[in-house]
């Protein structure tokens, strides 16, 4: 009897061991992913990088304000380009979520205006995961993180008469 429960202690084990695997593999994928898609939309040759907020809120940390300055220079030595900046946000409620949201992107805009960067080059819009996802807490703690930030999507302005 006994070498039964020992042997479903083991097996127990096992388990875990491989779904720690999976939850670190899972982690690892989401973050590459969220890389990769910042990666592939920035086709332009004009490297912004994206900066990240502290969960629910709204002001730029610290660590965040010399991504900033150096998104700024690359735009000041790039002005055929203009900005969409994208604030993302958490699941849960949406008209909140939104809001925080558009406040990030609001945040960012400010601070790149008061780096020199002309208001009408900068566009704004936010972007809410709403979906419910059924993951380990390590893994939703992720993505909360990745989805607190903001991204900045460079764009080639038109010149007038040109399509």
């Amino acid at each position: 009897m006994e070498s039964i429960f020992v042997e479903d202690v083991r097996k127990f084990r096992e388990v875990v061991n491989v779904m720690k695997f999976i939850s670190a593999f899972y982690i690892f994928f989401l973050v590459m992913v969220f890389s990769f898609q910042s990666f592939a939309q920035n086709q332009t040759g004009v490297p912004l990088r994206d900066i990240f907020f502290n969960e629910g809120e709204f002001v730029i940390r610290e660590d965040a304000k010399p991504v900033l300055r150096e998104n700024a220079q690359t735009l000041i030595t790039n002005p055929d380009y203009s900005v969409e900046v994208v604030g993302f946000c958490n699941s849960g409620e949406y008209s909140f979520n939104f809001n925080l949201g558009m406040k990030r992107a609001e945040a960012v805009r400010s601070f790149l205006v008061n780096q020199g960067i002309e208001s009408q080059r900068i566009s704004l819009s936010a972007v809410c995961d709403h979906g419910k996802d059924n993951i380990v807490s390590e893994v939703l703690e992720v993505k909360l993180r990745l989805n607190s930030r903001v991204h900045l999507n460079p764009v080639l302005k038109h010149e007038r008469g040109v399509l």
